[in-house]
């Protein structure tokens, strides 16, 4: 397993640029928080915070799991998972390769719109999207 050395600092991911002066862009979501930590292996991904109901959280990713690869490429920085997740697909599914414990597995995250999930979180009282009752017409 990777054994962190010491802690980079935190380095934030560049926002997106918006397309157009719209006040409501819409931006890819994953639900999840990463930092860059300095380990055995050089700089690796490290995951920080999931967000509860997000793409990351229905995955099953966890905190302190490694992010090794997006769909296949190889993941150095946080800046580089930052533009990738900024230019992915709303709607799409995206497979990280990830490194918890002694053992790697794939997870498949679905990407979502900023500050929306699939479902509402617990206790919001709210109903999934598409069970809403319809309207006749």
């Amino acid at each position: 397993p990777r054994v962190p050395k010491t802690a980079a600092p935190r380095v934030e991911a560049p926002e997106p640029a918006a397309a157009s002066a719209a006040p409501a862009a819409l931006r890819p979501y994953l639900g999840v928080e990463v930092n860059e930590a300095h380990t055995s292996h050089g700089v690796d991904l490290v995951v920080k915070n999931i967000l509860p109901g997000g793409g990351a959280d229905e995955a099953g990713l966890q905190v302190g799991d490694y992010l090794l690869k997006w769909n296949g490429t190889p993941l150095r920085t946080k800046a580089e998972f930052g533009q990738l997740a900024s230019q992915a697909e709303i709607g799409s599914m995206v497979k990280l390769m990830i490194e918890r414990g002694s053992g790697r597995e794939g997870k498949v995250i679905r990407v979502e719109v900023k500050g929306t999930a699939s479902r509402p979180p617990a206790g919001a009282g709210g109903k999934p999207a598409g069970k809403a009752k319809k309207q006749g017409k």
